[in-house]
């Protein structure tokens, strides 16, 4: 890297006070990484202004990065054990024993704890008052009462005193065990009396609050309004979670369930208001296993929470709200927020409120171990504007390895074309051609009213799913059977325009409590009576199920009754002329069924009725190169053919020649399927001709989607 000396001056300034965070930090990795970039600038500069490099330089710079530069925090302190092991490693690697130096004491600058959280039922844990306080200017001492200034002058016995805790911590850094030992006690003593202070102040301001809706119960006679006894119960229960936090604040070995990163990385806000970097690479946790934290994510998080949200997430929320004014974020995380429901809060967010700068899509290859789909995003803590996103799509871990040659390929994106509704990284004439896809008729879901539903889950497939055998033999004990005994398909069973049955039934036992249920047993008011009728009903059904008695009865997904399946409002759906479809295919695999099959949850039906002219659309070529766009893809790639994306293909308006010239292109190719599979591939050739002209597609657009496909 060749820099001027002007340059060198200037990125060295910069260098000098350049603050970086992992707010995930695991083993440390990213800071390592960090380091080096760091160490290679500093190489870059030091040659532009001609300065001789020596050892003891670079071990120099490596203490100041490790010492005012790099931060980091991780939910799992032996995480912190780790990282802070590699940043050691790094000082040491390069020295003689001639050359060793005392170890660092890195406890302050990489720390145990919940980066997410800095708040209480989402307010932050340090008021107003306490933050003035630790900020950087001596006159902004803006505080919020009366009450929060007498509280808040009290963690101090001066203004010197609010810089004492940084200073502490920079002691920390090269102190002796002995001296480690006394500052420790100080720091946790300082940090523990500022937010004991602040949660004081909050609970007076709760106090006084609970004290004036008492005394207004008082004059009307001990009763409240329902709003009033709702503020009431809210900040009673406010008051007795931080008075249950005010005890256990009391024991030095109890870990605060928060980080605050304004009290214990003080010295970066007070500088300048946040860090000038967060990397990170945050942990890939599914929703049902934060259920705990929901509360306070979505009272802390609200611009980009949903409830069926990974984890990460909020990270980028965390990030953009701990980064200062043009502070710039680096994040490696799953693609998948472009496009899943869980992430549009999310992508509205970043499409509007931060300036994107370059999005790296990985799609499904294996970076990694685990299946994560990873897409890196690099943006700053400012206004979009008339911004411009790099965008680069990686198709092979050869240029995974090699990404400065991919980035010739790299395109440009404005960024006010991003929708909350699905981000489309898509090259110009692809994106051209998406917007006339989408013009030329409805969306299938609006196609067919919304009637697009997911098959059965029996909770115990053992139970309720059978062979042909065992149809034959409860028919034969007991012939009445045959009319809750349905044709079952799997997902697997469903191929492009055929049905692969594998000779298997449903006990399509409905659960009582659904309006079109009409079980002789619907109105039994207790199990008892039920099971009696059931037994007089179905004899046959009711001694095969009671064999599975035992693992039924703990099923999440049963009726009303042990023997029933799980809730749903569209049983009589299944026994319509339907199409059907899987939910995993590497292409459209619709067909259509007048079986009167259900189908397990691995597939989805869509009852058509007599109307198979949409089948020809989904199965097309041009609704392959539009699913491509839209939807999430997974290892290998494979689609999830959920509604979220199959209800937005787009089912043109077409004149009644040409729609009918559609139709007898399906009944050919369901037709051949069955009977002449060699002759399916003309049919299918004909039918996409026509398919393309429904769309009113050109030769250049043909082109594109051939080519994208190819």
């Amino acid at each position: 890297m060749a820099l001027t000396p002007e340059e060198a001056q200037r990125i060295s300034a910069a260098l000098d006070t350049l603050t970086v965070l992992d707010p995930a930090v695991g083993s440390g990795s990213f800071l390592i990484g960090m380091l080096g970039e760091i160490i290679l600038l500093r190489h870059a500069c030091a040659s532009a202004l001609g300065v001789e490099i020596t050892p003891a330089m670079v071990a120099d710079w490596k203490e100041a990065i490790i010492r005012d530069t790099l931060y980091g925090v991780d939910i799992k302190p032996e995480a912190i054990e780790i990282a802070q092991l590699r940043l050691w490693l790094a000082l040491v690697v390069d020295q003689t024993i001639e050359q060793a130096r005392p170890l660092p004491n890195l406890d302050y600058k990489l720390m145990a704890g919940n980066s997410l959280i800095e708040t209480i039922d989402g307010e932050p844990v340090l008021t107003d008052s306490a933050q003035a306080l630790l900020g950087g200017d001596d006159t902004a001492m803006t505080l919020s009462s009366p009450v929060g200034t007498q509280i808040a002058l009290g963690m101090f016995d001066s203004q010197k005193e609010r810089v004492k805790l940084d200073q502490m911590r920079q002691q920390f850094f090269s102190a002796t065990p002995e001296e480690r030992r006394r500052l420790r006690a100080e720091i946790t003593t300082q940090e523990r009396k500022i937010v004991y202070s602040s949660l004081k102040e909050k609970a007076e301001a709760l106090q006084q609050k609970i004290d004036m809706l008492g005394k207004m119960a008082g004059q009307t006679g001990g009763r409240l309004g329902r709003a009033d006894q709702r503020k009431l119960e809210d900040a009673s229960a406010k008051l007795a979670r931080i008075t249950d936090l005010q005890e256990e604040m009391r024991k030095p070995e109890v870990a605060l369930p928060f980080f605050l990163y304004r009290l214990h990385f003080s010295e970066v806000f007070a500088a300048k208001g946040g860090f000038d970097i967060v990397i990170a690479n945050p942990p890939y946790v599914r929703q049902e296993l934060i259920s705990d934290q929901k509360p306070e994510l979505k009272a802390s998080y609200p611009a980009v929470y949903a409830g069926t949200a990974d984890l990460y997430v909020y990270f980028f929320a965390r990030a953009f709200d701990l980064l200062r004014t043009n502070g710039q974020l680096s994040f490696i995380t799953p693609n998948k927020f472009m496009r899943a429901n869980y992430g549009k809060k999310l992508r509205g967010y970043l499409a509007t409120e931060e300036r994107l700068h370059t999005l790296i899509d990985f799609g499904d290859l294996p970076i990694f171990d685990a299946t994560t789909y990873p897409m890196i995003t690099l943006a700053s803590n400012q206004l979009p504007n008339d911004n411009k996103i790099q965008v680069l799509e990686i198709t092979s871990l050869d240029e995974s390895e090699n990404l400065h040659q991919a980035a010739d390929r790299a395109f440009r994106l404005p960024q006010d074309t991003l929708s909350e509704e699905g981000w489309q990284l898509s090259v110009p004439e692809v994106r051209a051609l998406m917007d006339k896809l989408k013009a030329a008729g409805k969306p299938l879901g609006e196609y067919v009213r919304g009637r697009m539903y997911r098959g059965v889950l029996t909770g115990l497939n053992e139970a309720f799913i059978i062979d042909e055998a065992k149809r034959a033999e409860l028919i034969a004990t007991d012939p009445r059977c045959a009319e809750v005994i349905k044709p079952y398909l799997r997902g697997r069973d469903i191929k492009r325009w055929q049905v692969d049955w594998a000779g298997l039934y449903i006990i399509a036992l409905q659960n009582s409590g659904d309006a079109t249920a009409n079980n002789a047993w619907g109105k039994a008011r207790t199990e008892n009576e039920a099971r009696h009728i059931f037994q007089d009903t179905y004899p046959a059904i009711y001694a095969h199920m009671l064999t599975y008695e035992a693992r039924l009865r703990p099923r999440a997904d049963q009726g009303k009754w042990f023997w029933e399946l799980r809730a749903c409002a569209y049983y009589p759906e299944f026994e319509k002329p339907k199409i059907v479809y899987p939910d995993i295919a590497s292409r459209p695999e619709f067909t259509y069924d007048t079986q009167k099959a259900f189908t397990a949850n691995t597939s989805y039906i869509i009852p058509i009725g007599e109307d198979i002219y949409p089948l020809g659309i989904l199965n097309s070529a041009a609704v392959l190169f539009f699913y491509s766009n839209v939807s999430s893809v997974i290892r290998g790639g494979y689609f999830r053919f959920i509604a979220q994306y199959v209800e937005q293909i787009p089912i043109p308006d077409v004149p009644d020649t040409l729609r009918q010239r559609i139709v007898h292109g399906v009944q050919q190719c369901l037709d051949a399927a069955q009977n002449a599979p060699d002759r399916l591939p003309a049919f299918e050739a004909e039918l996409n001709a026509l398919v393309y002209q429904a769309y009113g597609l050109n030769e250049d657009d043909i082109a594109v989607i051939e080519g994208n496909l190819s």
